[in-house]
This record gives C-alpha cells, sequence and structure tokens, in this order.
C-alpha cells in the first residue's frame, strides 16, 4: 500500500498531474521525486525564478499548458505537434508566435531528463510580434539570459546556427540596431571559436561589441547558457559573460572596436526571434532543441544567477 507523499504542513501535499509549476512545494523523498518529474508535476519553480526583480521573459518547453496550436490560443499540441504560440510564464504575457504551419517548431516529448522540449528543423522559428521595444534592454541596459538548449545533431556539424535576435546579419549586413545569440561549430572558418555562443549587441550597423568566446558548447548536446550583458562596462571584457553549465564566467577575447560610440538606445530593428534571424533576411536557422529561456533585466547578482542555474541544471539534468 502506497503512503501519501510527504511535505509541509499547510501545502498542498499532492499536485495536480496536469499542472507543471502546481503548488507543490514539500520536501520530497528520491522516489517521490522522480514520480514527480515522470509524471510532469515538478514542484513549484515560481519561489525561484519569480521570485527574483526583473523578470522579462519565461519560456517552458516542459510547460505542455503554454504551448497552443493556433497564434491566438486554440488546442494544446500534442506530442509532434506543430507550436504556434509559446506561452510566457513570466506574467508579462509577452507569447512567441508563427504564424506559418510550415515553420512552426515541433513539440518532442521525453526528450532531456524525461521531459518535453521545441525542435528546430533549420526552417522552423518563433517570434514575439508587434513590439520591437519590448527587449530593448537586451541592447541598452544591463541582462541576464538563460538557455538550454541543444545545437545540431550530429558531433560535429561544422555550421553556425541562430539561437535568438531582435536585428539582422548577414554577410552584407553586420548588425543593426539589437542583440543575437548565435552557436558556432564552423572549425574551418573559425577554428578558435568552435562550439562557441556568440552574444553581440549592434547599433545602427556596427557591433558595439562582440562576445566570441570559445565556451564548449558541444554539438548534438544538451547544455544550458548564461549569459551577462553589461554594455556600460568600462572594461570592455567586462560588457560579455557567458558561463556554461553553471561553470566559470568566460568573456570576451573578440574586443570592442566601437567602444567609444553611445549606447544603442532606440527600438530594435526587428521583433524578437527564437530559432532563426530576425527580419526579412533568413539563414543558419537552428538546428536542434530549445528547452527552456529566462530572462531578466539586470545583471544579476551571483547569488540569484546561482539560484536559477541550479534550478535549470536539476530539472534538466544538465551537469
Amino acid at each position: 500500500m502506497s503512503r501519501p507523499r510527504a511535505g509541509y504542513i499547510g501545502f498542498n501535499r499532492v499536485p495536480a498531474a496536469t499542472a507543471i509549476n502546481s503548488a507543490a512545494s514539500g520536501v520530497w523523498t528520491v522516489r517521490e521525486a522522480e514520480s514527480l518529474r515522470r509524471a510532469a508535476t515538478w514542484p513549484s519553480a515560481g519561489n525561484v525564478v519569480t521570485a527574483i526583480a526583473g523578470l522579462q521573459l519565461w519560456l517552458d518547453a516542459s510547460d505542455a499548458s503554454t504551448l497552443f496550436d493556433a497564434t491566438t490560443g486554440g488546442s494544446l499540441v500534442a506530442a509532434d505537434g506543430g507550436v504556434a504560440r509559446w506561452e510566457d510564464k513570466s506574467g508579462n504575457a509577452r507569447h512567441m508566435t508563427q504564424g506559418t504551419s510550415g515553420s512552426r517548431p515541433t513539440r518532442k516529448t521525453a526528450i532531456q531528463n524525461s521531459l518535453a522540449v521545441l525542435r528546430f528543423d533549420g526552417g522552423d522559428s518563433i517570434s514575439m510580434p508587434s513590439s520591437t521595444a519590448t527587449f530593448n534592454f537586451l541592447h541598452d541596459g544591463d541582462s541576464t539570459v538563460f538557455v538550454v538548449f541543444k545545437a545540431g545533431t550530429t558531433a560535429n556539424p561544422d555550421a553556425l546556427y541562430w539561437m535568438m535576435s531582435n536585428n539582422v546579419s548577414d554577410n552584407s549586413i553586420d548588425g543593426k540596431t539589437g542583440f543575437y545569440l548565435r552557436w558556432d561549430d564552423r572549425t574551418s572558418a573559425n577554428a578558435d571559436l568552435t562550439d562557441s555562443l556568440l552574444h553581440v549587441v549592434s547599433n545602427n550597423g556596427q557591433p558595439r561589441f562582440v562576445g566570441n568566446a570559445k565556451n564548449g558548447f558541444l554539438a548534438n548536446t544538451f547544455g544550458m547558457a548564461t549569459v551577462r550583458g553589461d554594455i556600460a562596462n568600462a572594461t570592455i571584457a567586462g560588457r560579455s559573460q557567458i558561463r556554461r553549465n553553471g561553470g566559470s564566467a568566460i568573456t570576451l577575447i573578440t574586443g570592442d572596436t566601437n567602444a567609444g560610440t553611445a549606447l544603442p538606445t532606440a527600438n530594435a530593428s526587428d521583433n524578437f526571434t527564437i530559432g532563426d534571424q530576425s527580419g526579412a533576411v533568413k539563414g543558419a536557422g537552428l538546428v536542434g532543441d530549445i528547452a527552456e529561456i529566462i530572462m531578466y533585466d539586470s545583471a544579476l547578482s551571483d547569488t540569484n544567477r546561482a539560484a536559477v542555474e541550479s534550478y535549470l541544471m536539476s530539472k534538466w539534468g544538465i551537469v
């Protein structure tokens, strides 16, 4: 005969099976924690993610209740279905949408630590419509971005993949006003940047800083990136810090060639896009998976940063 799950008095001892972030606070044994994980009924992470001031965006692919088959809502997406709407859990209603059915990422279940992810095939993307000012903090102020992802489907794809952006960049336009993150594995062209995550802020077509750092994000392997932007920092190398799986900060190895220019305070050139370049210019779309994205409009303290990293790494089985 099974016994009731343990928990503090006054808390809900038995979380609802459909509420992935229900009020399931308590103290659980290893067996109970495994049961919760398999049932997708994780104890609430709100006390970690939402308790930190400045939360701007929270996208969680493991939360089936946030994935819909129509841009305005519709029905929840079943396994292997296309996601037209990825709802924001931050409370800011910054929902990502994709109106073209053939360009929608796919919900794949039981992928990482038995949790679901969104899979992108190189032609998929999902974006924040209408407001180009919504994510200005990414390029005109401090920010901290957490993302759990896997790039590529092979060990050495020798490719560049866009993770997220709200500006345009290609061979003829090296960035407008805005921000982007992209993963680079092009050993032939960028041997010093193999398995790198590039953090770039651009101002009117000129890179304000380029966070090029060889940081060990291996292809076809899930990892967690923490990207801290402090673009007004007097020290060029301090303007961008990237951490892999909660490790030590990796600062810039490529400097800021426009250190004396004004900060890019104008609206970003394009709407915020996940999985490909923003704007009309497309290419090098992500081939891989995105599990969770969390953003704050400040450079978080080490204590708060570590708290979010601990939550993400434990949940997604990142080591």
